[in-house]
């Protein structure tokens, strides 16, 4: 087992800690910790590839799982509620995946040396995280709708700037913004969808949680679209960046 793996099999049990221990801060200080090795194991693997980690599968769950903690940590400071469980599960599931993919650091080609290709990803992250908060909101036995609504809000800003990076950068590498590829159309597919859940909430007054379930729906197209690159030939979607992406997998 390799040092990644090592460190990733490590954070899982840290994360499993602060799920199961009930009183507020000392789950909170667990999650702190997996946290701050998280971002320790982003920086070690930027310094060993030398640029920073937004290819590559094995980068990309490492760092949606910092972001969604994060995040958690900060809503605990405000709010000052025990750190969400479903923050943790969820964290704990894109990290257990990572063991399904090759922890090697990836390349990169020329048409990703750029900063709006790092732009892209880190807002790609925040939508994850955002997203993901706003669903736990919305299945919380209380209903504090304004603290979703903004987290909601705050995820559909971050995606609707991705997008709108990705096509700007997608004109300058193909002189074209559009091209039907699978990942863009889920991903225009779960904007629309996330839109609608907004619309029916500022408009209707429909609550996050009587949408919950309709949320929910949303955020498994966002899931598919970010995590569909990993089992796509190479030539079906210009956001195959990794050669072998699942762990034992030849090129592609």
């Amino acid at each position: 087992m390799t040092a990644d793996r090592i460190s990733v099999a490590i954070l899982l049990l840290l994360l499993a800690g602060a799920g199961l221990f009930r009183r507020r801060r000392t789950g909170t200080w667990l999650a702190a910790a997996a946290t701050t090795a998280l971002t320790v194991l982003l920086l070690v693997r930027w310094a060993q590839s030398g640029h920073p980690p937004v290819f590559g599968t094995f980068e990309t769950d490492l760092a949606e799982t910092m972001v969604l903690l994060a995040l958690g940590l900060w809503l605990v400071r405000r709010q000052g509620r025990p750190f969400s469980r479903g923050a943790l599960a969820v964290s704990a599931l894109t990290l257990a995946h990572t063991f399904l993919l090759r922890p090697e650091a990836t390349p990169l080609t020329i048409s990703e040396r750029s900063l709006w290709i790092d732009l892209h990803a880190v807002l790609a992250w925040l939508a994850w995280a955002f997203f993901f908060h706003s669903l736990f909101e919305a299945f919380a036995p209380s209903d504090e709708g304004d603290l979703g609504l903004r987290l909601l809000g705050t995820g559909f800003v971050a995606q609707t700037a991705m997008g709108f990076v990705g096509v700007y950068y997608s004109t300058l590498l193909f002189a074209t913004p559009w091209s039907w590829d699978p990942v863009q159309t889920l991903g225009l597919l779960s904007w629309i969808l996330f839109g609608i859940a907004l619309h029916f909430r500022l408009f209707f007054g429909v609550t996050l949680h009587r949408q919950r379930y309709f949320i929910l729906l949303l955020v498994l197209v966002y899931v598919v679209s970010g995590k569909l690159i990993m089992f796509m030939k190479d030539g079906q979607s210009f956001h195959v960046f990794e050669l072998g992406g699942l762990a034992g997998e030849g090129s592609r």
